[in-house]
Parts: structure tokens; C-alpha cells; sequence
């Protein structure tokens, strides 16, 4: 595993890990499905800048990015390396492949500059968690973030102007707890639109330390439980190698841009 692939790997783990046997659907797509129940297409665009810097010299110990963790600094000198930058435009796809008395089973798949991920199988459950192979399956940071804001229960129980609430996610040894916010609704038909706000953080205690906090705004049309307009921002801060830190800063916007259900 390479280091800059590291903080993406501990995020996918947080969304990935349980058991696949909660949904009775195939874990990966079949040669010749049926159609999907719905198919929604997201326009979206990704910018990020990636930052590390190298100890050269001290002890090894405290880690000044992170605020804790082995294999990080202590003290001694530091060198920044040159800033790397990376952007993407495109589309991410999501069929719905079946409904469950514990969530969603869909496949999502996208096409964006240098970032085209394949179609693959995951289970969404009414908690928010990602159930999928993590070990075989190619999904980008920006479908992950949009996958947990297609639970269809995202907001049940949680429909009124400015009701706040908390989901907590944590599992083997991360700590993943996202706080949402209704800050006012629009009516609409179909509607309501919700006018909402969240803030998810996300640390590991095992292995290399980790952090990840994102902030964002969105639209969601609560009637048919969907996001129509989201703009989500993310740091993930870590200790890739030994002497070694990462932050990477980033950006994601979403729009919906077709979605099967609206012409039925």
C-alpha cells in the first residue's frame, strides 16, 4: 500500500466493514440483470491538494498533525514536500437493484477525468453503514461520501426545521459519528426540500493514526429520499510511514442531474 493511498484506505474500512449477509442480493453485478427499480445520475466535480512532510532529523514520537501516534514526530526538523493538486469532473451512476427491510442494495459506477470507477455492489443499510469487499472493490472517496447520504432513512424521524441529530458509525477500533442539521425546508411538489447541514468526524486508534472531519450543506428532497444539490468539504490528516505526515484537503460537489423515479 503506498503512502498516499493510505488515507483513503482507512476511510473505505470505516464505510466497509459488516457483514455482507444482511442483504439478499448478489455481491457483485450479474452478467444479464433485470433493470434497476431506479437510476439516479449525479454531475459532480472533485478538487484536492495533498500536503506531506518528512522528518529529517529528532525523535520519533508525538505526531504534530495528527496530535498523537507512533511513528511520528517528536521534535527534530521537518521538511515540506512540493503540494500535489488533482481534479475531476464527471457523472456517478446509482441503480437500485433491490429494497430490504434493512436498506438498499445498488450499483453504483463512475465516470469522471482519470478517476473512473467500475460498477460495483453495495449494500446501503437504514444506519448509513457501506457493505461491500473492500478487499476487491475499486470505490472512490466521492462515491463513498455520496452513498451514505442515499440511506433511505436518512431523515426519518428527524423532518422538522431545525432538529439536530447524530449517527455513529464507529466499528473496530474508528471512530466514525456524523451530526446532521435541518436548517429550514422548502415546499415543494414533490417535496419537501430540506435545506440541511452535516459534520461527520472520523479517527483510528490501530495501525497508522488517522483523522478525517468534513463539513457540508445540502438539499435533500425528502419525499423521494434523495440529495438534489451537495457541496462537501474534507481534511484527512495522517502518519503514512514512519517520519512521515499527510493532510489532504478536499472538495466535493454534487448535483442530480436525472433520477428514473421523477417520470413515473
Amino acid at each position: 500500500m503506498t503512502p498516499a493511498f493510505v488515507a483513503r484506505a482507512a476511510v473505505v474500512l470505516v464505510a466497509g466493514l459488516l457483514p455482507g449477509a444482511v442483504f439478499a442480493a448478489p455481491a457483485t453485478p450479474p452478467g444479464s440483470a433485470a433493470a434497476p427499480l431506479r437510476s439516479v445520475t449525479f454531475q459532480i466535480e472533485f478538487t484536492s491538494k495533498t500536503e506531506e512532510r518528512v522528518q529529517t532529523s529528532g525523535i520519533q514520537g508525538h505526531d504534530s498533525m495528527t496530535g498523537g501516534g507512533a511513528g511520528a514526530a517528536g521534535g527534530g526538523s521537518w521538511r515540506t514536500l512540493p503540494a500535489t493538486s488533482g481534479a475531476a469532473k464527471g457523472t456517478i451512476t446509482v441503480d437500485v437493484i433491490a429494497v430490504t427491510g434493512d436498506g438498499l442494495v445498488v450499483d453504483i459506477a463512475e465516470t469522471a477525468d482519470q478517476r473512473n470507477a467500475p460498477k460495483t455492489r453495495i449494500g446501503i443499510s437504514t444506519k448509513g453503514r457501506l457493505v461491500y469487499d473492500v478487499a476487491k472493490a475499486t470505490v472512490n472517496e466521492e462515491e463513498i461520501m455520496l452513498l451514505q447520504l442515499l440511506n433511505r432513512a436518512l431523515v426519518e424521524g428527524h423532518d422538522n426545521d431545525g432538529v439536530t441529530w447524530t449517527d455513529d458509525l464507529s466499528v473496530h477500533g474508528f471512530k466514525d459519528v456524523t451530526t446532521y442539521r435541518i436548517l429550514s425546508s422548502t415546499d415543494v411538489k414533490p417535496g419537501p426540500v430540506l435545506h440541511m447541514e452535516l459534520e461527520r468526524s472520523v479517527s483510528a486508534s490501530a495501525g497508522h493514526p488517522f483523522e478525517m472531519t468534513a463539513t457540508g450543506k445540502f438539499d435533500y428532497n425528502e419525499q423521494r429520499a434523495i440529495p438534489l444539490d451537495v457541496t462537501l468539504r474534507e481534511r484527512r490528516t495522517s502518519v503514512v510511514a514512519s517520519g512521515r505526515q499527510q493532510q489532504v484537503d478536499a472538495v466535493y460537489t454534487y448535483k442530480l442531474v436525472a433520477d428514473s423515479l421523477s417520470r413515473t
